[in-house]
């Protein structure tokens, strides 16, 4: 049983990620059972999966809520102007596209600016970004560290940012931030007990991840730990590259 975990990065490196910022595993298929309601220690599980199958179970239903009910106490303006800024890959993309839909039908002005990730390409995108004078920009992936001066200019501008699968905290100019370091962690622990359940306690794991989307490592890492700590016989390693 191998899994091996791959993640979006601007050189195309597929990102795993349920939502915008979760997690996806291509993995070989198992013989053990996949209904929460088999996953018993009289089908002969061993403790290790059986503690697996037990972590994830108030995981395999789909969700019937997005998180909130409350109503917007009126309409949105219709004069905003919303720059989306993303890295070149399928994920990112979806994340540009589901944003201008959204824009869409809250009848705002949107305009994506897709970037390699490279330091200058993301400075550049960003500059065209704030020279399209947009209220709000969104961006997914990258975090103070590779974007602190366009953070400080948006600031500077009056120009809120939501940002999503970032390890930053709450602050100026950050409105919202989507699917930050607890999420991940989060996501990163059910897929590591899948892939226990998954292979049975046998499975052997390569990550591979990209430091040009640096919460990703905290993924990889809690991936990594849950399954060292869930099962004794499973091998798992991790691959970082630089793009």
């Amino acid at each position: 049983m191998r899994h091996a975990i791959f993640r979006d990065g601007p050189k195309g490196v597929l990102m795993c990620l349920l939502v915008a910022v979760g997690l996806f595993v291509t993995s070989c298929s198992s013989d053990q059972p996949k209904n929460a309601a088999t996953t018993t220690t009289d089908l002969g599980l061993s403790p290790e999966v059986a503690a697996a199958h037990a972590a994830i179970d108030a995981f395999r239903a789909a969700p019937t809520s997005i998180g909130t009910s409350t109503p917007l106490s009126k309409s949105p303006r219709k004069d905003i102007k919303v720059a989306g800024v993303a890295c070149n890959v399928p994920g990112c993309i979806l994340f540009l596209d589901s944003a201008k839909e959204a824009a869409a039908a809250l009848g705002w002005g949107y305009q994506s600016f897709v970037t390699t990730g490279a330091p200058e390409d993301l400075q550049a995108q960003f500059e065209l970004a704030f020279n399209s004078k947009p209220d709000a920009i969104i961006s997914t992936g990258f975090d103070r560290t590779q974007i602190g001066s366009e953070l400080d200019r948006a600031k500077q501008l009056g120009i809120v940012v939501v940002n999503a699968a970032t390890r930053d905290d709450l602050q100026p100019p950050y409105v919202a931030i989507n699917g930050g370091t607890e999420v991940f962690n989060r996501n990163a622990t059910v897929l590591g007990n899948f892939i226990v359940a998954d292979s049975g306690g046998k499975a052997n794991v390569e990550i591979f991840s990209t430091k040009l989307i640096p919460i990703l490592d905290v993924a990889a890492n809690t991936v990594k730990t849950t399954i060292e700590a869930g099962c004794a016989a499973c091998k798992v390693s991790c691959s970082r590259k630089s793009a």
